[in-house]
C-alpha cells in the first residue's frame, strides 16, 4: 500500500510540474505575441512617417519587455532601440541618439549571442561615427573604440563581427592623428591593410594612403598619392568619406604647401571626385 501511495504522489507531482510548465509556456508565448505586436506597430508608424509616435511605441515595448530573457524578445528590443536611435539621429538630436547607444551597450554589452553582439557593434560603430563627425570628440571616440576592440575583437564570434572590428580600427586613424598619436595611427593603417577584408575597396586603400601621407610625408609623396587616385577603377562615391576631424585637428596645423595639398585631397574624397579638378587644385 505504501508503494502504491508513493507512486500516486510521484504521479501527482509530475502532473503538477507539467501544468506549471504548460502555463509558463503559454505566458511566454503571450509575451512574445504582445512584444511582436508592439514592434510591428512601431514599424507601421515609421512607414507612415509618424516618427514621434513610433518612438513612443518603441519606448512602451522597452518598458514592458526590456528585461525579458527570451532571445526572440531581446532581439526585438535591441532592434527597436536601433530604430529609435535612427529616428532621433534623423532629427539631429545627436546627444539623445548616443544616449540610446549607451543604453544598448550597458544592457547587451556582455551578451555572447552573435546576433545581439552584431547589433551592439552596429550601435557602437555609429556612436564612434557621431563622436568623430558630429561632435568632433577625438578623445571620446577613442575611448569607445578601445572598448569595442577590447570587448569584441580579441576573438570575434563571426565574420561580420571581424569586419566591424577592422572597420573600427580604420575609424580610429583620424582621432589618433587628431590627438597626436602618429606612430599608433601608422601602425593601425598597416594593420587594416594587412587584414585584406573582402569588403575593402580600392578607394579605402587610397584614403589610407592619404592618411598615411598626413601622418608621415616621408612614407609617401603627394604625386604617389595622386597617381593612386587617378588609377582607381571606380570613382569614389560622394558622401562615403568625411574629414571634419582631420580638417580641424590635423590639416589646420600643417604648413604650406602641405596644408593646401591636404585640403585638395580631402575635397576630392568628400566633394567632387574629379581627378582633373584635383590636379588643378594641386597645381594652382
Amino acid at each position: 500500500m505504501q508503494n502504491m501511495t508513493s507512486f500516486f504522489r510521484r504521479s501527482l507531482v509530475g502532473i503538477f510540474l507539467m501544468l506549471v510548465f504548460f502555463t509558463y509556456s503559454l505566458q511566454l508565448h503571450a509575451q512574445s505575441v504582445d512584444a511582436q505586436a508592439l514592434f510591428m506597430q512601431g514599424q507601421e508608424l515609421i512607414a507612415q512617417e509618424k516618427y514621434a509616435e513610433a518612438i513612443a511605441v518603441f519606448d512602451t515595448l522597452d518598458q514592458r519587455f526590456g528585461n525579458n530573457p527570451q532571445p526572440e524578445i531581446r532581439n526585438m528590443i535591441i532592434s527597436s532601440m536601433l530604430w529609435k536611435s535612427a529616428l532621433l539621429k534623423s532629427t539631429g538630436d545627436i546627444r539623445a541618439t548616443i544616449a540610446v547607444y549607451d543604453r544598448i551597450e550597458k544592457r547587451y554589452g556582455k551578451d555572447k549571442t552573435i546576433e545581439i553582439q552584431e547589433k551592439v557593434l552596429e550601435a557602437l560603430g555609429d556612436k564612434v561615427y557621431l563622436q568623430i563627425e558630429a561632435l568632433d570628440d577625438p578623445a571620446g571616440s577613442l575611448k569607445t573604440i578601445e572598448r569595442i576592440l577590447k570587448n569584441y575583437c580579441v576573438e570575434p564570434l563571426s565574420q561580420d563581427i571581424r569586419f566591424s572590428c577592422v572597420h573600427t580600427q580604420q575609424n580610429s586613424i583620424e582621432p589618433l592623428l587628431a590627438v597626436g598619436k602618429t606612430a599608433q595611427a601608422i601602425k593601425t593603417i598597416k594593420s587594416v591593410r594587412a587584414a585584406e577584408l573582402e569588403t575593402f575597396a580600392e578607394t579605402d586603400d587610397a584614403v589610407l594612403s592619404f592618411l598615411l601621407w598626413l601622418a608621415d610625408p616621408g612614407q609617401i609623396t603627394p604625386q604617389t598619392l595622386f597617381d593612386a587616385i587617378i588609377s582607381l577603377e571606380e570613382t569614389p562615391e560622394a558622401g562615403n568619406w568625411t574629414f571634419n576631424m582631420t580638417r580641424n585637428h590635423v590639416i589646420a596645423r600643417l604648413s604650406e604647401p602641405r596644408k593646401t595639398q591636404a585640403t585638395c585631397f580631402a575635397d576630392y574624397f568628400e566633394k567632387y571626385q574629379d581627378s582633373d579638378l584635383l590636379e588643378r587644385c594641386l597645381t594652382r
